[in-house]
């Protein structure tokens, strides 16, 4: 189905609600949350959330949000708060595709071109370096940076690292930007794997930010998240603020554990702060916390930029070129990345025969775990988070995953 400019306000209503209000105040369906429950006590996680979000040809169809367990887990045991569908979770690296639909925006509006090069993304910075620059990063596109293609280091030394969670953000963030465009080595040649690069996608955020004169977090949310419909407290950065009272928590908390021989694993919840998250410079490669229900939102709008209507362009600015662009995978099959996203082949993944392309991602800070696939061509897409990691937060999200699946098929 062709999304027409007529029927463009229409849809993007849809994808702000998602429909998902009224789920809840229906109340979780009692098969999905009992199956969850069940994933949620195998893999030992102290929370589990997943919503599924569908196109039907007419109107948007969901699963969920349903999420169980305990919003934070101490030496006493749990809190006593169970999570809710409308909590916050942290998505980590999954935050990667917000920063690129952002870099996005600024190629749609003619400010810059996924083949300009960062010598002309960040010329200031480029001629302040001087001879410390390295050609490599300069001559790098931002196509390539975002695709994990442009040769910058996977992360800072780990003196830098130190050095972050003692800096005002936007020093900080200038700090790896330098670093990163001082230390590039060769881009991978035609097929071969790229380097998965956090700095390169803070690197991408200061692009962003030369051109929209304001912390990447601000552009984030006039640019992205707002023009869904959501409200600013659909996401933040950082592990989510659980509020005063340590033993009652008002949003989930991410976790670490200790496993022993004979006493399996114990949880203890991170309070926010320093040691809750990385450091705030790293917002751009995955620093957010969002909703399921905002969340869910933003993968429809990538789910569905494939059936934009010649020339129409959705709420966020993009048209359906710049989906393809932000969709185009490079690289072999083992790390097939395009622009926040790697790109795989499914066979739940079409209304056809055969494979269909998914767009996938998952993100972890190690005290929290979070997955996403999205299928643009059946029009689906399905997200799960964990308040933990470890062995048990990915095995946990891809089962959840699979209850979503199983529930929108119904």
């Amino acid at each position: 189905m062709k999304i027409t400019p007529s029927v463009l306000v229409t849809v993007t209503a849809a994808l702000a609600s998602l429909a998902l209000t009224a789920a809840a105040a229906n109340g979780q369906d009692a098969t999905a949350t009992s199956q969850l429950e069940a994933i949620r006590a195998r893999h030992n996680v102290p929370a589990l959330t997943v919503c599924g979000v569908g196109w039907d040809g007419e109107k948007l169809t969901t699963a969920g949000p349903w999420a169980v367990g305990d919003r934070a887990i101490g030496p006493g045991g749990p809190s006593g708060v169970p999570a809710t569908a409308a909590d916050l979770w942290h998505v980590g690296s999954c935050t990667k595709a917000f920063t690129a639909t952002l870099l996005a925006t600024y190629v749609a509006e003619g400010k810059v071109a996924w083949t300009d090069t960062l010598r002309d993304a960040l010329p200031e910075m480029c001629e302040a370096l001087g001879d410390e620059l390295s050609e490599h990063a300069a001559s790098a596109t931002l196509a390539d940076l975002v695709r994990h293609r442009a040769g910058l280091p996977a992360n800072p030394d780990g003196a830098m690292m130190r050095r972050l969670y003692m800096t005002e953000r936007a020093e900080a963030r200038e700090d790896v930007v330098r670093y990163a465009m001082t230390h590039g080595g060769e881009r991978p040649a035609q097929g071969e794997p790229g380097v998965y690069s956090n700095c390169g996608y803070i690197v991408a955020g200061a692009v962003c930010e030369r051109w929209g004169g304001k912390p990447w977090e601000d552009l984030l949310a006039e640019r992205v998240r707002l023009p869904l419909g959501s409200e600013r407290a659909a996401f933040g950065f950082g592990a989510p603020s659980a509020g005063d009272n340590a033993g009652l928590p008002t949003q989930p908390m991410g976790h670490t554990s200790i496993e022993r021989a004979g006493a399996g694993r114990r949880w203890w919840a991170v309070p926010e702060g320093v040691t809750g998250d990385n450091p705030e410079a790293f917002g751009p490669a995955g620093t957010l916390h969002i909703t399921m229900e905002a969340w869910g939102a933003f993968a429809m709008a990538h789910a569905r930029g494939d059936t934009l209507a010649d020339g129409a362009r959705d709420a966020i600015g993009l048209s359906r070129e710049d989906y393809a662009e932000l969709h185009r995978p490079v690289g072999p099959p083992e790390f097939s990345a395009a622009a926040g996203w790697f790109v795989a082949q499914r066979a739940w993944a079409t209304r056809g025969d055969g494979d269909g392309v998914v767009l996938t991602h998952s993100g972890s800070n190690t005290m929290w775990f979070a997955t996403i696939w999205i299928a643009p061509e059946s029009d689906t897409a399905l997200l799960s988070a964990a308040n933990a990691a470890g062995k048990g937060g990915p095995a946990a999200t891809d089962a959840a995953v699979g209850v979503a699946m199983r529930a929108l098929r119904n």
